[in-house]
């Protein structure tokens, strides 16, 4: 990994969500990994797998990583 790298997630992270973008964190994945909401960064929105059918059905692109 270049050093740095999370520096720069973390940064296109913020202006993500300062241009009005939505960033979305799946509940279970985070469980499986032992993160906690308050490991996120201020901003994202949590979901479950209900919510993850209705935003896609909804948008006409998506990121998914």
């Amino acid at each position: 990994r270049p050093p740095g790298l999370f520096s720069l997630h973390s940064v296109l992270l913020h202006e993500t969500l300062q241009k009005g973008g939505e960033i979305n964190v799946c509940i279970p994945c985070m469980k499986k990994r032992n993160l906690e909401e308050k490991d996120m960064i201020a901003g994202v929105r949590f979901i479950a797998g209900p919510d993850l059918i209705a935003i896609l059905n909804d948008c006409d692109k998506a990121l998914q990583l």
